[in-house]
């Protein structure tokens, strides 16, 4: 998107900004950054994690941290701390726990109002859909088997009688 200087222009008159009506304080901004990050971090972590699984990798997160602590492009206090935790997940972290109760309205609302003001926030829109999505018992795959049924008469189960299948849905 950055190389697409000219069609940025044209569109951004086409459908000109919402004029701000409130600022997001920098404390928000600050909350929510620590909270992805935090995150980015955990995605990062499953990926190993799924790989150990998968091909018998032996890679514990505080090894891992700790030789990437250490690194040019990622080093930081942040991975010495999370090399401490003991927790399996980011997310169990106590540093995880703490981050979200300072700063989890400050997260929805920096994305609220990104999104209403017209602000890209890609980072921030993914962490927040995949935190979102990781907490929900029912999976958003759903929707996608309903697609699938829809275009390709895949079929669907429905939660009441799973064990019945070659349903189709009524999509048209």
């Amino acid at each position: 998107m950055s190389a697409q200087k000219k069609q940025r222009e044209y569109y951004g008159k086409q459908f000109p900004k919402v004029a701000p009506e409130n600022t997001i304080p920098l404390s928000a901004l600050e909350n929510t950054y620590a909270l992805c990050r935090l995150l980015n971090h955990h995605q990062g972590f499953e990926m190993i994690r799924e790989a150990e699984e998968k091909w018998g990798w032996v890679a514990p997160q505080s090894l891992v941290s700790t030789l990437w602590s250490e690194g040019c492009i990622i080093k930081s206090t942040l991975l010495e701390n999370l090399a401490a935790d003991s927790h399996s997940s980011v997310l169990d972290s106590e540093l995880f726990q703490i981050a979200y109760k300072k700063g989890g309205a400050d997260w929805e609302k920096v994305l609220s109002e990104a999104i209403t003001l017209h602000i890209p926030v890609p980072c921030i829109a993914a962490a927040w859909q995949y935190f979102v999505g990781i907490k929900q018992e029912e999976s958003f795959a759903h929707l996608i088997q309903a697609q699938r049924d829809y275009f390709g008469s895949h079929g669907i189960r429905l939660k009441e009688n799973p064990n019945q299948s070659g349903l189709h849905g009524p999509w048209l």
